[in-house]
Formats: structure tokens, sequence, C-alpha cells
């Protein structure tokens, strides 16, 4: 290679190959095409080229009907996508139940619990106890709703939640943490209450829908043989502190528990 060809290759302009774009409700049409754009210029340009887009998060999109269009028409506003692009999907599946519980155990393995700035692992039988409880909550949910039902985003929340129930009070009652319960209570959170209950079923006459009541008996078989009865427990033990204090408190303070909770819930 003599000086003027290597001048030419150092002086060349270098483009990527692999795009990625994380998705959220704010995301537009617009911001879509704006980021589209380049990317098939490119894949104009060098149509010999694998180039990869990958999108994360789709699922929290407002723009669904632009993905269908990408993903299944091939076609962004009309316009065909260039040969490079045409295949813009790819089914990830769910992990082989060994391989989800050595995921989930190595996870645990890492997990501390922090109470009172201080940090603690969860003890032996706390471990076994989460890894088996979302083992099956995990195997029922991708069996009985979909195979894209829960993912490893359910897992993180698992985690996040023991630790906010490991560090909830009521007033100022002296509380010692109950690791079981904290391990229900999130189990319940993420999994339980997106069921419906036998009732509602019946009311909807709907033979097909898995029911909290199977998930229960599931829980139950597992570590924590009264899951259900833990679940009721709680429920009415909030109730039963509200009801206590809602003749002094005003309607802002009612409400700032669940606000609270529900803030803590869709920022993990």
């Amino acid at each position: 290679m003599n000086e003027r060809e290597s001048a030419q290759v150092y002086g060349c302009c270098t483009k990527l190959l692999f795009y990625r774009m994380l998705l959220h409700p704010d995301v537009t049409e617009e911001h879509l095409g704006k980021f589209m754009k380049p990317i098939i210029e490119l894949a104009n340009d060098l149509p010999q080229a694998e180039l990869v887009v990958f999108f994360d998060e789709v699922n929290t999109s407002s723009c669904i009907g632009f993905f269908k269009e990408m993903f299944m028409d091939r076609s962004i506003q009309v316009h065909q996508l260039p040969q490079s692009l045409e295949h813009l999907k790819c089914c990830y599946g769910t992990l082989p139940n060994i391989q989800l519980e050595d995921y989930i155990k190595r996870k645990i393995s890492m997990f501390e619990i922090y109470l009172n700035n201080k940090s603690m692992p969860l003890e032996t039988y706390a471990q076994e106890t989460l890894c088996h409880c979302i083992i099956r909550a995990q195997e029922f949910c991708t069996k009985h709703l979909s195979e894209n039902a829960v993912s490893q985003r359910e897992i993180q929340r698992c985690f996040q939640l023991i630790d906010f129930f490991w560090n909830l009070k009521y007033d100022n009652e002296i509380y010692e943490p109950n690791p079981h319960l904290c391990i229900a209570l999130s189990i319940a959170l993420v999994y339980y209450f997106r069921l419906l209950t036998n009732a509602d079923r019946e009311e909807r006459n709907d033979k097909v829908s898995p029911t909290r009541e199977q998930l229960s008996d599931i829980m139950s078989r597992t570590f924590l043989s009264n899951f259900n009865e833990m679940i009721q427990n709680e429920l009415e033990k909030f109730v039963l502190k509200w009801k206590k204090k809602h003749r002094t408190w005003s309607k802002i303070e009612k409400v700032h528990v669940f606000h609270k909770f529900i803030n803590f819930w869709w920022t993990t």
C-alpha cells in the first residue's frame, strides 16, 4: 500500500453497523423516523452490509402501529425498507428451567437487604424460599398467560419489593422484618394480583383464565404453606390501620401512602 492509499484509508469515514434505541411512552413516530432515517440511508448505500437495529422495551412504546408496519409490513410510512433491514425481528424465547433457576440463584446470592443503613444477605432458608417461589410463579405465568407474560424484569421487581417491605413500618411500631412475609408480599404484587379471582372468572363467564387461587395453591406447596393467609392478613392489617386514622387524616394524607407506594412501583 502506497502513501496515497494509506491516507485514503486513514481518512475514510466509518459507520456503525449496530444501533440501539431505548423506548418509552414519550417517544413519538417523529422520533422514530429521525432515528431510522440515517440507518435507512446507510442500508441503501451498503446493500451488502448487515445492519442490526435493536429496539429496547418495545412494549412500553406508544407507537405500536409504527412497529407493526416496520416489523410486519417491512416498510416505514409506506416506503419499503432496504433489503439489509428487512429482518427486523427475532424471538428471544424464554430461559429453560435449569438456566432460569441458575440465574435466580446467582441473583439471590448477590442480593442484600438494607436495614438501618446496614446491608446483609438473606439467610439460606429465605434464599431457597425466594428461589422456589419465583421459579414457580414464572412457570405458572408462562404456561397460563403467555411466554412473554414474564421476564427478568419481574424477578428484579421481586428483589426491589422485598427490600421495600423489609423496611416498611406502620406508624412508629416496633417491627421485626419477616423474610417469608416480605417474599410473599413481593410475589403477590408481581404475579398474584395480576390474575383474576375465582369470583371474577365466574362473573365474566370465563372458564379459561388462570386465577389467584391456582397460584396461591402452588405457592402453598412450596415453602410458603400459608401464602394466602399472609396476604389476607396484611391487607386486613393495612385497612384497619387506615380506618383507625381516617377521621383525622386530611384528604391528601389519606392517599399519601398509596401514592408513595405507586411512585415506588412505577419508577422501578
